[in-house]
């Protein structure tokens, strides 16, 4: 049990978090949540891009966010809405397992 305004108990539950010492067992993210948007862009974006998403019938660009299990962003990744999910999946979770490596 963690009592209000006990000290060190952001330190237990969250030993990775901003204003922490570090101190925690491990200072990595242990695990991630995935999840993507796709976002209407005008018609004066270039068509470069943007594209089609199908499934939301979107014209514009797909973001793609990776969080740890407590909602800090780890990455964020934007390409055109017509990049299907599992491919930007892939390219999500491979820049987030090279920024945040664990033993």
């Amino acid at each position: 049990m963690i009592r209000k305004g006990a000290q060190g108990a952001r330190d237990c539950t969250t030993p990775c978090g901003p204003g922490s010492s570090g101190r925690g067992p491990k200072c990595q993210p242990t695990a991630g949540l995935i999840d993507s948007q796709s976002i209407r862009t005008a018609d004066t974006v270039p068509c470069m891009t943007r594209g089609f998403d199908a499934g939301e019938k979107v014209k514009g660009r797909k973001r793609f966010i990776v969080t740890d299990t407590l909602g800090l962003l780890l990455t964020a990744h934007v390409v055109t809405a017509s990049v299907q999910d599992r491919d930007g999946a892939k390219r999500s979770l491979l820049w987030t397992r090279l920024d945040h490596p664990t033993c």
